[in-house]
């Protein structure tokens, strides 16, 4: 199994290595797979593969990948993930939204904030809230569970791309007709 996250590196701190990291101890020889172009200066590479080690995992079990020239090259790196990890408390949102495209899964720590429920917000409008973990302790268990699902990994991966072109995150039609209506009803009460 090989976790990943093509997250902005800021948003990789030191406890979300460390839950990370604890996802890796529970499925053992799972990898990482962390993307992001500032990963293309060594030192920067070496200065996060030390974290990892400090959080017990070794730097074989890391790989860290810098810039790619061309959008479709980051899309197919998609290719090397079962299951993506997301950031917290700052979640990304395009990478989620990339990830759920590309067939690739995405476990998403709920918090308290904007910032830390977009990826609650996501999963949610894409019908996959069992994603969604409102504790690091059920992040970690939602990965742990997920990677031993290979079956699930596997149907995913085929039918995710379908799934989320249904779904009311993609249903701009029905979002503008939804907003139309609001504004009409702020309009109505206004001149009432």
């Amino acid at each position: 199994i090989t976790f990943g996250s093509f997250n902005n590196l800021a948003k990789i701190n030191d406890r979300v290595i460390d839950v990370w990291c604890r996802i890796l101890k529970k499925v053992p020889e799972s990898k990482l797979f962390v993307k992001n172009p500032s990963l293309t200066d060594p030192d920067t590479r070496e200065r996060y593969l030390e974290k990892f080690k400090q959080s017990g995992i070794e730097k074989e079990r890391v790989n860290l990948i810098g810039h790619t020239p061309t959008r479709n090259e980051h899309l197919l790196l998609y290719r090397n993930i079962d299951i993506a990890l997301d950031t917290f408390p700052y979640n990304g949102t395009t990478t989620t939204c990339e990830a759920l495209w590309m067939g690739v899964p995405v476990i998403a720590l709920c918090g308290k904030y904007h910032a830390a429920r977009v990826g609650a917000s996501l999963l949610t409008a894409v019908d996959r809230c069992e994603w969604v973990a409102y504790s690091e302790d059920e992040y970690v268990n939602k990965a742990v569970e997920l990677a031993e699902d290979s079956i699930l990994l596997e149907s995913n991966r085929m039918e995710q791309r379908n799934r989320m072109k249904a779904s009311s995150l993609l249903d701009s039609k029905g979002f503008v007709t939804s907003l139309e209506n609001e504004y009409q009803r702020i309009w109505e009460d206004a001149h009432k």
